[in-house]
């Protein structure tokens, strides 16, 4: 069984992301065959395509990434 849980209930709007989540973790262990582990080459891959990108979690969104 997958259980999901929300750290902070009073953080907005979250039914997608749960609904998501849900979905999800429903997906997980009605067919845990489907899970497969990400190869070194992906890995590789992603890390050149963001070696160069900051991001700064503590800061608001600006009007246009919104």
């Amino acid at each position: 069984m997958t259980l999901l849980e929300s750290s902070d209930s009073n953080q907005g709007d979250t039914s997608s992301i749960e609904a998501f989540l849900n979905f999800l973790a429903k997906d997980i262990d009605q067919h845990p065959e489907h899970i497969r582990e990400v190869n070194s080459d992906l890995v590789a891959y992603v890390r050149v395509l963001v070696k160069d990108v900051t991001v700064e979690l503590d800061l608001p969104l600006s009007d246009e990434d919104e």
